[in-house]
């Protein structure tokens, strides 16, 4: 099953600033689209749980914090940061 993937703004402007400062701008682009990836085709088991609906996704040289909403198949990115 797929999922629709929202990331909230404070999150898509982080991703541009890691994106703007980076050395490695495919690196990150690279990680952004697998993370996306994984989210939109298994968001319920992508990653580790943090409890409740919160889950953790790291693929280098990013990582994410993220909610998964099953009965609306829809995964709310909060937070993303270098790793």
């Amino acid at each position: 099953m797929r999922f629709t993937v929202c990331s909230r703004p404070t999150a898509e402007r982080k991703l541009n600033e890691i994106w703007n400062d980076a050395a490695d701008e495919s690196a990150v682009s690279h990680a952004a689209d697998a993370i996306e990836t994984e989210l939109r085709s298994r968001a319920a088991t992508a990653g580790e749980s943090r409890g409740d609906e919160a889950r953790f996704l790291s693929v280098a040289p990013l990582a994410v914090y993220f909610d998964v909403h099953d009965d609306n198949r829809t995964v709310d990115v909060w937070s993303v940061f270098r790793v």
